[in-house]
């Protein structure tokens, strides 16, 4: 079958307005140069008889020996270009359809400007006044009747000159015979800006895959199981549009570079199984990677009893954004009931991230293992603004063999207990941990941080917030390192506020405490210290306030238990707290050192007289608690033979007694240096 070439305008015209004479017109291959990639053209309906290219025009007409001519061509689509004598470019469409073809599509047609140029002639004839014709200038849509008038039905005038190099884009709209089937890799599209390239509407389409492209409906009655499974089984990120989608299984997700794309809290999918997962990933032996969830929740119609919204077995390289297990919205308008069980499960796992989003879950809110060989257990970020709330369980929980995890931007809001690191679920330790100063950890039932035997190798803490948490119904405060964790922990501006039992428990491992504060913790019957040192573990305390611990019965600021053998603590400040600034079971030596902190004076000195006729005095030392050593020497003459001492027996917490062995025969005097907690 053959195609018409009509002449692009009633006659071509040249830049100036006038009918072109001497120009040059090339046809050429869809989407090429016509100039360097020509296809065939001829002067007849028949092609047979070929028409050599550039074809000439006389007075704005093809030329065929002089006389004005048509070309024709076997192509739908083709290219092309007319230039003036000079070179200049009059018209140029890389895409032009030929109109009888019955493709059916917009066309576009692209024109490059000249300084002051007010009138455009183009190559498809519109309606004037029918909204047919749309004008857009480097890139801005212009407004009829306002930037340009519709002045003939192939011509557009500015209301204004237009610059040298403006791109103008006419998009021109035409109708087809409505009984045609249109194929869509058949029709063009281009993007309407600069240096955008052309395509077809069903390449175009094909970039975004939507779960009702396989029939899921969203109405949040209809099972889209099947529906949802076949968009995933795809291989491709998955668009979710709003609504409520049901299922009744889980759904699986096996191919890498998979994932779901949402429109926010308005995308739902909604599981009727109280005991299968929403999601199931990997197979649990194979690596899958490259996953990216975004932007919607899941939630279920029943209060489940198992089965996680997100399974995530064996899974490297992957992204949940803004994506929900649960809403504090959802569980609010159900009463304040859950209705998940588990939340993010990532059962072996590399360099994988989650970024905002909100967990409301009965059990526990993020739960993360590796393999016992400490492989596959690496790099878990959990930022962005996540919103853990009412956990049952743990809000976040560390199982053995992780490394290289670390929260930030997150709150833990009201769960049972906040973050949780043991070895059970890998039968090994945890390896290093990362608490940043995004992290907030508010009102748990138990511990804010809970450090179990063998939970974590190091732990960097870098200024977390833990506040409120602990119970009557625990008896547990904010941060606790049980016996056997074995930790090595920095704890950098830590701020803990108002727990229940004490501030911080300490009872393995070497620790720093550097900077922040432990405050008003110990607000419970039984009271609490802010900070406890006990059984094996060693610690350097300096730079921080420690004030308004505890009571009466158990308030110190820092209470030193059992066999600590090694703390410096130095250059804090105590205030307020119910017992003594400090408690310190033993004596000094050079492990144990306690010095320069406000509020717990543990160094003091002066003089000291024994007046004549006596053989001893009694001397307030204004120590924070009995001196461990004092020391006496002479400042002046004394009797001959004479010698001084102080007994250890006569040491208390506000005095000592220092005596001359013979009755003084006139005022003797003395220096004194009273130290407390340091060798």
């Amino acid at each position: 079958m053959s195609y018409i070439i009509e002449s692009p305008f009633p006659s071509f015209n040249d830049t100036d307005g006038s009918p072109l004479n001497n120009g040059y017109v090339y046809v050429g291959s869809a989407n090429l140069n016509p100039v360097t990639d020509p296809i065939p053209v001829y002067w007849d309906e028949a092609l047979t008889q070929p028409a050599a290219q550039p074809i000439r025009t006389i007075n704005g007409y093809l030329s065929r020996n002089g006389s004005p001519g048509r070309i024709y061509t076997s192509f739908v689509t083709y290219s092309f270009r007319v230039t003036n004598n000079k070179g200049e470019q009059v018209f140029s469409d890389l895409n032009y359809t030929d109109p009888t073809s019955n493709a059916g599509s917009t066309y576009q047609q692209v024109i490059t400007a000249i300084a002051g140029q007010t009138v455009f002639n183009l190559s498809r004839t519109y309606i004037p006044g029918t909204n047919n014709l749309f004008v857009y200038r480097n890139g801005l849509r212009l407004i009829a009747g306002q930037d340009y008038n519709e002045t003939g039905y192939s011509q557009v005038t500015l209301t204004a000159g237009a610059d040298n190099g403006d791109e103008f884009v006419f998009d021109i709209g035409y109708n087809y015979d409505s009984a045609a089937s249109v194929d869509a890799q058949d029709v063009t599209y281009k993007l309407p800006a600069v240096d955008s390239v052309f395509t077809n509407v069903e390449a175009k389409l094909s970039e975004t895959v939507s779960m009702n492209d396989f029939g899921a409906v969203g109405d949040g009655t209809t099972d889209d199981t099947a529906a949802i499974q076949a968009a995933l089984n795809t291989g491709r990120v998955v668009y979710l549009p709003e609504g409520t989608y049901q299922i009744s299984s889980a759904l699986t997700i096996t191919q890498n570079n998979t994932g779901i794309r949402g429109d926010g809290f308005g995308s739902v999918i909604r599981t009727t199984s109280a005991t299968e997962d929403v999601f199931t990933i990997g197979d649990g032996t194979n690596e899958i990677s490259g996953l990216l969830f975004s932007d919607f929740v899941v939630w279920s119609t029943v209060t489940k009893s198992s089965g996680f919204a997100f399974n995530n077995r064996f899974i490297t390289d992957s992204t949940w954004s803004n994506v929900s297990a649960g809403t504090i919205d959802l569980y609010v308008a159900n009463s304040n009931a859950h209705r998940l069980f588990d939340g993010f499960y990532f059962n072996r796992f590399s360099q994988c991230s989650i970024e905002g989003g909100q967990v409301v879950v009965s059990n526990d809110g993020i739960k993360a293992r590796g393999n016992s060989d400490q492989s596959f257990g690496a790099e878990l970020s959990v930022d962005g603004g996540l919103r853990i709330y009412k956990a049952g369980g743990k809000g976040v929980y560390l199982g053995g063999a992780c490394g290289g995890v670390y929260l930030d931007r997150v709150d833990l809001s009201e769960c049972y207990r906040g973050v949780y690191m043991d070895s059970l679920l890998a039968g090994i330790t945890n390896r290093e941990v990362f608490l940043e100063s995004g992290l907030t950890i508010d009102s748990c039932t138990g511990w804010g941080v809970n450090v179990e035997a063998n939970g974590v190798a190091l732990l960097e803490a870098d200024g977390p917030w833990v506040s409120a948490c602990g119970s009557v119904a625990t008896g547990e405060g904010g941060i606790k390192v049980a016996p056997s964790a074995g930790v090595s922990a920095r704890w950098s501006n830590l701020r803990v506020n108002y727990c229940y039992y004490d501030g911080v428990q300490i009872n393995d491992g070497a620790h720093v405490f550097s900077g922040g504060y432990i405050r008003n913790c110990g607000t419970g019957s039984s009271g609490g210290n802010g900070l406890t040192i006990a059984a094996l573990s060693q610690a350097t305390v300096t730079g921080m306030m420690i004030h308004n611990n505890g009571n009466a019965t158990r308030g110190y600021g820092i209470r030193i238990e059992g066999t600590v053998t090694n703390y410096n603590i130095q250059s804090n400040s105590f205030f307020g707290n119910g017992q003594l600034a400090i408690y310190q079971p033993s004596g000094p030596d050079l492990n144990k050192i306690i010095r320069d902190n406000r509020g717990w004076v543990t160094e003091n000195s002066g003089t000291a007289n024994i007046a004549n006729g006596t053989t001893s005095v009694v001397v307030n030392h204004g120590l924070a608690d009995v001196p461990t050593l004092v020391q006496v020497t002479a400042a002046g003459a004394q009797d001959a033979g004479a010698y001084w001492f102080v007994a250890p027996s006569s040491f208390t917490a506000t005095q000592f007694t220092l005596t001359y062995s013979m009755i003084a025969t006139a005022q003797r005097d003395f220096f004194w240096r009273a130290t407390r907690g340091q060798a």
